[in-house]
């Protein structure tokens, strides 16, 4: 039974670099059921009981 339904994926991405080559990071919200995105098993995360980490496809 799934402690919660899924709502919407998030997609880190990295988008650009500082001039101190920092890593620029964006966070991108895809809601469920849009088209094109597919939403695998689960993962485990070895010791991390309350992070759902899932691959999202997007395609």
């Amino acid at each position: 039974m799934p402690v919660a339904a899924i709502e919407a994926g998030a997609v880190v991405a990295i988008t650009g670099e500082t001039p101190e080559e920092e890593r620029e990071l964006s966070t991108i919200i895809v809601p469920a059921g849009t088209p094109g995105l597919t939403v695998c098993k689960p993962d485990a995360v070895k010791g991390r009981r309350t992070l759902i980490a899932r691959e999202l496809g997007l395609g």
